[in-house]
C-alpha cells in the first residue's frame, strides 16, 4: 500500500515549526536567565538585610552595655538585648552542715518548712500569705559589687522557693574584682509588713579576663550580708553553695 503524497499545508506547518522552535528555545533561556538574575538578587539583598541587622544588633549591644554591665537578669527578663555577652548562674547544690541538698531535694528545699532550723531561723516560711501572692518559700538574691562593696547594676531574685532558677549577668570586659554574691532569703511577716529576711549568703570574686566559669563551691557565712567583705564581720556559717558559671551569648 502505498502512502499519500505529504500535502502542500502539511509541508507549510512543518516549516513554520521548525523556524519557530529555535525563537522558543530562546524565550525558555530568557526566561530562566531573568529567574536566576531574580534570585541572585533576592539573595543579595536577604545578606544585605542580615548584614544590616548584624550591624544594628551590634550598635544596639554597645550603647546598652555600659547601662546594663554587671547587672542580674533573670532569665524570664532577658528579652530585649540582643546577643548580650553574659554569664549564666545555677545553684546546683546546698550543703548544711553535713546535709547535701541537690537535685529534687535542692528544689523541695525551697518550700521545706523544716529548714529553717538549719539556718537557726525563729521565723516559719510564709505559708498563710493569701492567694494573690506567690511569695512563699526561700529564694535566692544575685549581686555584683566592686571591691569597696558598692552596688552595679541591678540585682534579681529566683522566683520564692525556687533556689534553680537560672539567672543572667551581663558581664564587661575589666580588670577590676567583680565579686557576685548570692543571698538566701525568705518573706516573712512583721505585724502588717511582710518583708525579705536574710538567712544566710556567699560571694566569689569574678574577673572577665581571668574568671574560669565553671561549678565553683563558695562558702557561707551568717547574717547580716557584708558587700565589703571586711574580715573582722565575716562569720563562717556551717554550709556551702555549689554555682555553675556558663559564660558566652545569651540571645534574649
Amino acid at each position: 500500500v502505498e502512502e499519500a503524497p505529504e500535502s502542500d499545508e502539511a509541508k507549510d506547518e512543518a516549516k513554520d515549526e521548525a523556524k519557530a522552535a529555535p525563537s522558543n528555545l530562546a524565550v525558555i533561556y530568557e526566561d530562566a536567565k531573568a529567574a536566576a538574575e531574580a534570585a541572585e538578587e533576592e539573595a543579595w539583598r536577604r545578606d544585605i538585610d542580615a548584614k544590616e541587622e548584624k550591624k544594628a544588633s551590634l550598635a544596639l549591644r554597645e550603647a546598652l552595655l555600659p547601662i546594663c554591665a554587671w547587672s542580674t537578669l533573670s532569665i524570664r527578663d532577658v528579652g530585649s538585648i540582643p546577643n548580650m555577652l553574659a554569664w549564666s548562674v545555677e545553684l546546683k547544690k546546698i550543703q548544711l552542715k553535713k546535709t547535701i541538698y541537690a537535685g529534687r531535694h535542692l528544689r523541695s528545699f525551697g518550700f521545706s518548712e523544716s529548714s529553717r532550723s538549719l539556718f537557726a531561723s525563729k521565723t516559719s516560711l510564709l505559708t498563710d500569705l493569701n492567694d494573690e501572692t506567690d511569695e512563699k518559700g526561700i529564694f535566692m538574691v544575685v549581686t555584683v559589687v566592686d571591691r569597696l562593696g558598692s552596688i552595679l547594676g541591678r540585682s534579681a531574685r529566683t522566683p520564692p522557693g525556687d533556689l534553680t532558677s537560672k539567672m543572667a549577668i551581663i558581664a564587661d570586659e575589666t580588670t577590676e574584682p567583680r565579686y557576685v554574691f548570692f543571698q538566701l532569703k525568705q518573706f516573712k511577716k512583721k505585724k502588717n509588713i511582710t518583708k525579705a529576711s536574710e538567712m544566710a549568703y556567699a560571694f566569689i570574686n569574678v574577673n572577665s579576663r581571668t574568671f574560669i566559669p565553671t561549678l565553683k563551691n563558695i562558702k557561707l557565712y551568717k547574717k547580716p550580708c557584708d558587700f565589703t567583705r571586711d574580715p573582722s564581720k565575716l562569720k563562717r556559717f556551717d554550709g556551702s553553695l555549689t554555682i555553675s558559671f556558663a559564660k558566652g551569648l545569651v540571645s534574649f
